[in-house]
């Protein structure tokens, strides 16, 4: 799980909250996060899909790499 603003914002990407449903939306797509401590959370494979990123995996180092 990644912090959709911080990811978005890194990426020039644009966020909306929805205040009525409590949801985000990034790039006008609506994500299925997860609101912790009043910050949204997203997993990585669907923020990079938002953001149209490519994603990586390294192993060796437990890292999650977004590309774009």
């Amino acid at each position: 799980m990644l912090p959709v603003r911080a990811v978005t914002n890194a990426a020039r990407g644009k966020v909306e909250w929805i205040e009525q449903t409590m949801d985000v939306r990034v790039n006008g797509k609506d994500l299925n996060e997860k609101v912790i401590s009043g910050s949204a959370y997203a997993s990585a494979r669907e923020l990079a899909a938002a953001l149209c990123l490519q994603i990586e995996w390294d192993g060796s180092t437990n890292t999650v790499i977004l590309r774009g």
